[in-house]
């Protein structure tokens, strides 16, 4: 549907995004940690540097 409304460029870039963020979602879910803190700085850095992982950031505003 979103072909005829929009173009066939809008909707398959539409579903790339939608299949990319799938996957990312899927993949931190199965194999990623949650670490909920107000030292979020400190506690990226030592995770960086001392397990030598890599790290993503979610800021949630109340």
């Amino acid at each position: 549907m979103a072909a005829f409304v929009f173009s066939l460029e809008k909707a398959m870039l539409s579903l790339a995004v939608y299949y990319i963020v799938a996957k990312m979602i899927n993949d931190g879910c199965n194999h990623g940690k949650t670490v909920i803190t107000e030292k979020s700085d400190e506690i990226g850095e030592r995770i960086i540097k001392e397990l030598n992982m890599s790290i993503t950031y979610l800021f949630i505003r109340n």
